[in-house]
């Protein structure tokens, strides 16, 4: 049995939005285990948003992708205004995982630890938690899950339906085009082939984004924030 912690404070500070997705199982993992502490986030903007409003949170610290330094900055702050009695981290650049090492009671500073090559890393990160005594073995095996409130998600049914034409009768499909790195883009002409298919089967299909000003053969949704976006996937 773990001691009682009271102040829990996790750093993800790598810079992407799948990262912190992948952390959120951990996140509420940590929570769950451990009611009574006060769970702070400290991360990247836009990816906040994603946190905002979670119950599982205490508070969402971000900062925005600035200048060389500013991430150990802001790690030294954190530890400064609420010294956590556990700090958890998936970054190690730039001696983050000494200062919390330094600056926490007990700090789990890597989440990686050599994970075996058919091992998702959001999975990763639960094993090395539970192995440290940190959450519950049920735990293990949970799935990242963004929090949206009940007038979120029905905006996003709303937004949804006025996109569709009315004779729909299956579920749309929403695609997203594009990616932050050339290396994870689809060429165009397998969204073209994917696009036929699903329209095939008699699912309309819209698209979020559009690389390199290309989008795939379907209609494209305006740009709109992460917690709209995420409220359009769950009536997608």
């Amino acid at each position: 049995m773990t001691e009682p912690y009271r102040e829990i404070l996790v750093v993800d500070l790598l810079g992407g939005l799948g990262d912190l997705v992948m952390l959120l199982p951990a996140v509420h993992a940590l929570a769950r285990r451990h009611p009574a502490a006060a769970l702070r986030v400290l991360t990247h903007e836009p990816g906040g948003d994603l946190l905002r409003g979670d119950p599982a949170v205490t508070e969402v610290i971000t900062i925005g992708q600035g200048h060389s330094g500013a991430e150990r900055a802001a790690v030294v702050d954190a530890l400064a205004l609420h010294r956590p009695d556990l700090a958890v981290t998936t970054t190690r650049y730039d001696a983050i995982p000494a200062l919390l090492e330094d600056g926490a009671g007990r700090a789990v500073t890597d989440l990686w630890r050599r994970p075996p090559p058919d091992q998702p890393v959001g999975e990763r990160y639960l094993r090395i938690l539970y192995a440290e005594g940190l959450i519950d073995a049920a735990d293990v095996g949970a799935r990242p899950r963004l929090r949206l409130r009940p007038e979120e998600l029905d905006a996003g049914e709303l937004m949804m339906a006025s996109w569709l034409p009315r004779e729909n009768r299956r579920p749309p499909v929403l695609l997203v085009v594009d990616a932050g790195m050339g290396v994870k883009r689809w060429p165009r002409r397998h969204w073209q082939a994917l696009v036929r298919l699903l329209r095939h089967d008699g699912y309309p299909v819209l698209a979020v984004g559009g690389p390199d000003g290309r989008p795939p053969p379907c209609p494209l949704l305006p740009r709109t924030g992460l917690r709209r976006l995420a409220a359009l996937f769950a009536a997608a």
